[in-house]
């Protein structure tokens, strides 16, 4: 069994992105589809003394809602500083910051100018972190057409050779599963809810970047992905 997940190469993303990562053998960063303003594609959440926080990548707004994200190109290129004080100013007292901080820092440091290289390298960054074997490929690299939504992933999981589908809860309610089954191909339903873990500055709160997970518990941080449950 060869099992594909397909999605966007966000900024740094929450648990549920690395739970996709964990339990695929092939994970797809989908840069060929249109570039979402306000989505999570360039923004993400983290948890500092004064609560949750949004870090936003500025992108080049100029035809930007409507180019691929592997088109899209930052606005300035200064914009990581701001972030890794950010960062700093959040997350100096866990447990695990000066570990992976500095590496963090090297990254960021010098993010280039497109949007989706700059996710792809900081993605496998916390895959190498997380000991989590998947093989990332880019959508752009593959050769496959169409302008159906459910049929462009059908064809993604095809051209890797795979026969099932991990699928975002979210997919759920928008993806054709009739396709996919038609097509020969089992769909299953990715992790989207996890357990709370160790966590600075008050109340736990749900649904921050990858980052807090890692800057808070280490070597421990997989394990809170394999608890992660199959949320309706």
């Amino acid at each position: 069994m060869t099992v594909v997940a397909i999605h966007q190469p966000n900024y740094l993303p929450w648990l549920g992105f690395f739970a996709k990562a964990l339990d695929s053998d092939v994970l797809v960063l989908y840069d060929t589809i249109q570039f979402e303003k306000g989505g999570f594609t360039n923004r993400v959440r983290i948890k500092g003394s004064a609560g949750v926080q949004w870090l936003t990548q500025p992108v080049a707004t100029a035809g930007a809602s409507s180019q691929e994200i592997s088109h899209v190109a930052f606005a300035r290129p200064d914009w990581s500083r701001k972030h890794l004080n950010a960062l700093q100013a959040s997350y100096a007292r866990a447990a695990y910051f000066q570990p992976y901080f500095g590496q963090l820092a090297e990254l960021l440091g010098a993010p280039g100018y497109n949007l989706s290289v700059c996710n792809e390298r900081l993605t496998r960054w916390a895959c190498q972190i997380l000991h989590l074997g998947v093989v990332l490929v880019r959508a752009s690299d593959l050769a496959t057409e169409g302008n159906d939504p459910t049929q462009r992933l059908i064809a993604l999981v095809r051209a890797l050779g795979g026969d099932t589908y991990l699928s975002g809860s979210g997919g759920f309610g928008y993806q054709n599963l009739v396709n996919f089954e038609g097509a020969g191909l089992r769909v299953v339903r990715s992790r989207s809810s996890f357990p709370e873990y160790p966590q600075l500055w008050g109340e736990f709160c749900h649904g921050m970047s990858i980052v807090d997970l890692l800057f808070n518990c280490g070597p421990a941080s997989r394990s809170f992905l394999e608890k992660g449950n199959w949320k309706a």
